[in-house]
């Protein structure tokens, strides 16, 4: 009997350590859980995240582009007017030679010359 008795202390002892290992591995299980769940949260929001910075970048790339069409519609422009503006000094300098060509015209020829200039204008 006294044999008996051992192997059902043995069988005790055995039931209560996979008890103990069963109890253990609940716990370890729940932490697992925790830390996917955890995982999963973080995924997520790096998700997101990264969702976010594409959804900046496609911005940041159309902005650009819209800038760069600006900025050649603006470098047109400028040539544009810098035509216009070296037209306008020529047209300035054309006008200014006929602003002299009168002064020496009426201001400092004799006042026979200037009839017989405007006698052969007149004619022609």
């Amino acid at each position: 009997m006294e044999n008996i008795k051992v192997i059902k202390i043995d069988e005790e002892k055995e039931l209560s350590e996979i008890s103990a290992v069963r109890q253990a591995l609940i716990a370890i299980n729940k932490q697992m859980e925790q830390l996917v769940a955890s995982h999963k949260a973080s995924m997520e929001k790096a998700e997101e995240t990264i969702i976010q910075l594409l959804q900046l970048v496609n911005k940041k790339e159309t902005i650009i582009e819209s800038l760069e069409l600006q900025n050649k519609e603006l470098s047109r422009k400028g040539e544009g007017e810098k035509q216009l503006v070296n037209k306008l000094l020529g047209d300035i300098e054309r006008l200014n030679q006929d602003i002299g060509w009168y002064k020496k015209t009426y201001e400092k020829r004799s006042l026979l010359g200037t009839i017989k200039q405007k006698l052969f204008n007149t004619n022609r």
